[in-house]
């Protein structure tokens, strides 16, 4: 396993962090211990439980119950948490019935620890301006339940904002944001001049996400008749059309002339990248993270013309609409 600095925090991550977006909830127990064991064995030290609602109507909980089961899955792997770095989401979701701490407290209750390393704020609700946000974040750092905070899929120009403030007021910094980056989706965040010279002024390290672009990346929705939890089927026939899989049998074409795997591929473009720390994914088998972890040698192997030949696959970033 290969380890980077998390931007201004004095702390090393792992390439790959591994996320449990509908991956451990949907998994018998002892696959998704098997898939968590197998992740720290190969050096993984960086987990996200990433908190999200229930969608299934089968849980036993409205939200949260996500983290019930990365919290049982913890103990019974007998991890070791401070050799763990641990994050979660913070989604303002009740707010402000509910405030930033009191969410947090709700999280580390059900999850059964007593702090997260990280905290990724997405969705902020829109009456609180930029100060308030500063403000709520750093109480929240001050509180000690939280070691760090990071925006997840800010606008450049609101966390620009935030760190201005932060750093005027002396207050923390983010050491990290999540953002989307793929092959399919470069220019919005990652190589954008604009994010690089933030990140660069505040020490800002990237967390790569949707790497494989919601799973199109992997090639396996090029066969119509597979079916997706991401995507509606009218949505894939919506990008069908817009020849996006059309550009996806091109790279898949240059995944098997290079003899990798089009998701080793996939995820090697963007640990090439200098300003992603890791690049965070989930997996619902051990055989999965595997795979996944190929990437890090691929990324070794890729030369600048192979790098070039596959950014030139998709020259303008993809929307997949609404």
């Amino acid at each position: 396993m290969q380890y980077k600095r998390l931007g201004n925090a004095n702390v090393n991550v792992s390439a790959f962090s591994l996320g449990s977006w509908n991956t451990f909830e949907f998994m018998p127990e002892d696959e998704a211990l098997s898939v968590m064991k197998t992740a720290i064995d190969a050096g993984i030290n960086f987990l996200d439980d990433a908190r999200y609602d229930d969608t299934s109507g089968k849980a036993p909980m409205k939200t949260g119950y996500s983290e019930v089961v990365f919290g049982n899955l913890l103990r019974k792997g007998g991890f070791e948490r401070d050799k763990l770095f641990i994050s979660n989401r913070l989604w303002f979701e009740f707010y402000p019935e509910q405030n930033a701490e009191q969410e947090v407290d709700a999280s580390l209750e059900r999850i059964g620890i007593e702090y997260f390393d990280l905290v990724f704020c997405f969705d902020i609700p829109k009456h609180l301006s930029a100060e308030q946000v500063v403000d709520e974040l750093a109480a929240l750092v001050a509180s000690g339940k939280v070691k760090y905070w990071a925006p997840g899929n800010w606008p450049i120009e609101f966390l620009a904002e935030c760190c201005a403030i932060a750093s005027r007021k002396g207050l923390p910094l983010p050491p990290a944001a999540m953002v989307p980056y793929s092959l399919a989706m470069k220019q919005a965040f990652v190589e954008n001049d604009q994010m690089a010279a933030l990140c660069q002024e505040y020490d800002i390290a990237l967390v790569a996400s949707f790497s494989l672009f919601g799973g199109l990346l992997s090639g396996k929705y090029n066969d119509p008749t597979i079916a997706s939890r991401r995507f509606k089927p009218e949505q894939l026939e919506k990008m069908r059309a817009s020849g996006l899989f059309d550009k996806i049998a091109n790279f898949l074409e240059l995944a098997d002339k290079t003899g990798y795997s089009p998701v080793q591929l996939a995820y090697a473009y963007c640990l090439r990248h200098p300003q992603v720390a890791t690049v965070l994914f989930g997996a619902t088998s051990a055989q999965q993270l595997v795979e996944n972890l190929g990437a890090l040698q691929v990324a070794e192997k890729l030369s600048e013309a192979n790098m070039q030949e596959l950014a030139a696959l998709f020259p303008q970033d993809v929307s997949l609409g609404a």
